[in-house]
């Protein structure tokens, strides 16, 4: 019986070993390999979505240290080595950072000599990370967070948990001008405390996802505000939603994924599913829904919708899958199957058709020493080459892989430092207990 692991040959292969080792699927099903070639650092904040610029260099943010808020933004090559051309300044505390046009990139954080209750500031760097020191944007909102999307003439929705913009009122959702003054002509005229995720459209009017709380009681709900900030009457609104991910198409539909809460049953459910552009349900799409969780959602140019977060019950494991533009499962797609507590919560495509994957590594252990990640995953065209197989056989795992002369193989229990099997015969055999405790395998052709 095959268990569905997949190796893809590079300047090594790489594999994935299920470390619970499941029972085997009713059928083998290659999966999708890690990029060996792609080497980022290991500091970075795991809670920050990855950004990549389109000339296809990376964003991400270090951690220096729980004794140090200094959370730097760094800029990685397409290989992941540091871009040392990249020197934005150290001193703030960065808790989001969004591109803008140019090169420039938007920050969302304050300077580490401020304090809490001077609340967080919207700030623009230079496409070299200098400061720009003609932008900035004061708010009162307490180190909680908030999205940002820059509008073709330059202007920026920000929403987030905050009741003034410049000292003026203005509560969880503003229009702010390309010189970081508030646009008074926008003012979001419901009583909402918080409105992220959003979607800026093209006629000037932004989706959003509305908190409300009374009592003791929160809840969302899917809004359009217009361009004066008044809610739009004629869009279906969304009662007891709390969304994680909203992306529009060519068509004007919205692709939403989140959790929807039935007040009644008290039960909530995961759900990707798409509006027409009046916030209809579009009836020609199928509905993912159930129990699961997902984190992330993109849509790529022909349309099919990459979904990270999805649980793999047979390993254990968090993995990315694609739909169909209808929602309907893509056969053809090569799914990622993520190493161990590594949960994806951002998800990029590359020109190339490589999958840019980050995340936080679940530690139940030590929740606040979680730590970040990033991987690269091939793309379809490389997945599918030099296939490595696994099988249980009695009491042992059999490893058989592509015979060549200077192929080595390697085993490791963190990704990071891996050990040769010295003398290792073609097939392996390896009895299950100790299996366990190897996480991963890979082949390295020298």
């Amino acid at each position: 019986m095959t268990l569905p692991w997949h190796f893809q040959k590079s300047a090594c292969l790489l594999a994935l070993l299920l470390a619970s080792l499941p029972a085997p699927a009713s059928a083998s099903e290659p999966l999708r390999s890690i990029d060996p070639s792609f080497h980022p650092p290991t500091n970075f904040i795991w809670s920050v979505p990855t950004l990549l610029q389109p000339d296809q260099k990376i964003l991400a943010l270090s951690d220096p240290g729980p004794e140090d808020t200094r959370r730097k933004i760094f800029r990685l090559n397409p290989d992941g080595s540091n871009d040392p051309t990249f020197t934005p300044p150290s001193n703030i505390l960065i808790l989001n950072f969004s591109l803008a046009h140019d090169g420039k990139i938007l920050l969302f954080g304050r300077f580490t000599n401020s304090v809490r209750e001077d609340g967080d500031q919207l700030l623009r760097l230079l496409p070299n990370g200098s400061l720009d020191a003609a932008f900035s944007v004061q708010t009162d909102s307490p180190d909680i967070g908030a999205s940002m999307a820059e509008l073709p003439n330059g202007q920026i929705f920000l929403a987030g948990y905050f009741r003034k913009i410049n000292g003026v009122e203005q509560s969880a959702l503003a229009r702010i001008n390309s010189d970081g003054t508030l646009d008074r002509t926008f003012l979001l005229k419901t009583n909402a405390i918080n409105a992220r995720p959003i979607l800026p459209q093209n006629d000037g009017s932004i989706v959003f996802n509305a908190s409300f709380c009374g009592g003791d009681v929160c809840w969302g709900s899917f809004l359009r505000a217009l361009p004066d900030g008044s809610i739009d009457p004629t869009f279906q609104n969304i009662p007891y939603a709390f969304m994680e991910s909203l992306t529009a198409d060519s068509h004007g539909r919205i692709l939403v994924g989140g959790t929807f809460t039935d007040p009644r049953a008290q039960t909530q459910l995961l759900r990707l599913t798409r509006l027409l552009p009046d916030g209809t349900k579009d009836p020609e799409f199928h509905d993912l829904s159930g129990s699961d969780s997902f984190t992330k959602l993109v849509l790529q140019p022909d349309e099919k919708i990459l979904v990270a977060g999805l649980y793999d019950t047979n390993s254990g494991r968090y993995k990315i899958v694609r739909f169909n533009s209808d929602g309907s499962p893509d056969g053809d797609f090569i799914p990622a199957l993520l190493p161990p507590g590594h949960l994806p919560t951002s998800l990029a495509l590359q020109l190339d058709g490589k999958l840019l994957v980050s995340g936080p590594i679940l530690n139940q252990e030590q929740p606040q020493a979680m730590q970040g990640f990033i991987l690269r995953y091939n793309s379809d065209s490389n997945a599918a080459l030099d296939p490595l197989q696994a099988e249980v056989v009695g009491t042992h795992l059999v490893i058989h892989w592509p015979a060549a002369a200077s192929s080595t193989l390697q085993t490791s229990d963190n990704m990071t430092s891996w050990a040769d099997l010295i003398n290792a015969s073609q097939p392996y055999l390896e009895p299950l207990d100790q299996a366990r405790t190897r996480h991963f395998f890979r082949v390295r052709f020298r």
